[in-house]
């Protein structure tokens, strides 16, 4: 059995069910429903003929359907008795699959036509992954046997992920920090994959959409020989490095994947999934860049630093090579060129830059190469002195930006103020601040127009978002890991959010 994509549905009325059903792509190998997920009397249970599940395949008999009814205990969207549960699977016809709960699959069974998945949802994560055996039983009879359990870290699913080199076992590591697990199934040969219609409709923690899933992280062509990049840092769902690597990867012909790994515990991490000599699967880490909040910390758990990231102190690029770990930093360039290509050489201007982390850091490492004159605007007043002694510049207090902004000629935001989510009605600076300036130049790229572009543009000052810079130290980041250089026009038709 390949490899099979389940498109998993769930609606509360059967027409909804009905239309959904209907925009699946026809490319999907299996379609779920999750009839846990109806209004009872949609369920309609009472009459076996005019049941909602006896409906679905009278309407569409030639669909691979997976039929599920998860109590809420196991990950399901209601409480379910098990006299209702028991009348189900008596009347709910022959699928191509039923998914059956462990404790449950062995009091009904389907009839030869329809194969049978048992399975278990621990919500919680694990000290350690209980004997299958114990988990399913001796003697299971099940052609498939689903075990998905919940990860706080990506390195929780390591042992559940093994599972997968055993015939006929589903292993899934449940939330965002175990979504590597469904992007590199075909790596363990896992036979099922689960996906949503779209990224609103999931129907499990980490559940990616059918379109992700296969248009951007191509699951059909990964294999065990594919190499694999990643993305480190504790906050990446809304991050859009993904759409960009794997379009370029995909344009250039390359066997590889760039997958976020979310994470808090940076240096487990390394240790079990990334180094060589230490970790403890192998899944073809040829290297990984590093966002917030590790860019600095990541230094330690290096062999080498190239001498841009050694004069910086930050990295946001690593390489596997042979047995050790080296750094690199293509933030500095990646930030310079597009404000060179916007207004020219900053040399001799007086540049605010807001910020003190690694981002901050490899903007006034690239500001002061090129010759312009920069004062650091922090919260952290030791981080900023820091900086500025570490730099030869010059550091003040936020409060001091906003008490006096003139002589400045362009203005970085390198702080996650305006990012989507919480701060997104943030600034660091406001229009009345900015009126004089020759530039306003943010890092952030997530919404595109933030509310400190927004205020530059109030100012009449020419705005710079965060997304040329993204790409920039993107592709500069492949050229690192591939050693092949990137077409300039690769990145003109990415369909970034």
């Amino acid at each position: 059995m390949g490899l099979k994509v389940c498109v998993s549905l769930n609606a509360k009325n059967l027409a909804d069910l009905f239309e959904l059903v209907e925009c699946t792509p026809g490319s999907a190998d299996l379609i779920e429903i999750r009839f846990d997920a109806l209004d009872q009397e949609e369920l309609n249970l009472r009459s076996g003929t005019e049941s909602a599940p006896s409906r679905l395949l009278a309407e569409y008999p030639d669909k691979q359907f997976v039929f599920t009814f998860r109590p809420k205990s196991e990950g399901g969207f209601r409480e379910i008795e098990d006299l209702e549960r028991r009348r189900f699977w008596e009347i709910c016809g022959a699928p191509a699959f039923w998914d059956q709960e462990s404790e449950f699959s062995k009091e009904t069974k389907p009839d030869s036509s329809t194969k049978l998945i048992t399975s278990k949802h621990f919500l919680e994560p694990l000290d350690a992954l209980p004997p299958l055996n114990e988990i399913f039983g001796r003697g299971n009879e099940a052609d498939l046997v689903k075990l998905a359990v919940a990860s706080k870290e990506p390195f929780d699913a390591i042992s559940l992920m093994k599972l997968g080199n055993e015939e006929g076992i589903i292993p899934i590591s449940m939330g965002q920090r175990g979504m590597w697990t469904r992007v590199l199934a075909p790596v363990f040969e896992i036979p099922v994959v689960y996906a949503s219609l779209r990224d609103d409709m999931s129907t499990a923690p980490g559940q990616l959409s059918y379109r992700k899933l296969t248009e951007v992280y191509r699951i059909r062509e990964i294999t065990s020989n594919t190499d694999v990049y990643g993305l480190v840092g504790n906050s990446l769902s809304r991050s859009q490095s993904p759409k960009l690597h794997n379009a370029i990867y995909r344009q250039m012909g390359l066997d590889a994947v760039y997958i976020p790994f979310e994470c808090d515990e940076l240096e487990t991490f390394v240790k079990r999934m990334v180094k060589p000599s230490t970790r403890e699967i192998d899944l073809n880490i040829k290297g990984f860049a590093v966002t917030i909040p590790f860019k600095e910390r990541i230094v330690d758990s290096l062999d080498f630093l190239d001498p841009v990231a050694e004069a910086i102190g930050a990295v946001n690029t690593v390489c596997v090579v042979g047995e050790s770990l080296v750094g690199f930093n293509t933030d500095a360039e990646g930030f310079i060129r597009p404000m060179l290509e916007a207004i020219g050489s900053p040399k001799n201007k007086r540049v605010a830059v807001f910020g003190s982390g690694g981002a901050a850091k490899a903007c006034v490492y690239a500001l002061r190469d090129a010759g312009a004159a920069v004062t650091v605007f922090t919260r952290n007043k030791a981080a900023g002195k820091s900086l500025a002694i570490q730099f030869g510049c010059e550091s003040r207090s936020l409060e001091a930006f906003e008490k006096q902004s003139e002589g400045f000629s362009i203005a970085v935001n390198a702080t996650p103020l305006g990012s989507a989510g919480k701060l997104k009605n943030s600034t660091p600076a406001k229009a009345d601040q900015l009126k004089n300036f020759q530039l306003a130049y943010d890092l952030v790229y997530n919404p595109r127009s933030t509310l400190f572009l927004r205020e530059a543009e109030k100012a009449g000052v020419r705005a710079i978002g965060g997304l040329p810079m993204l790409i920039r130290q993107g592709v500069l980041q492949i050229e690192i890991w591939t050693g092949q250089k990137v077409p300039a026009n690769v990145t003109k038709n990415i369909p970034f959010d």
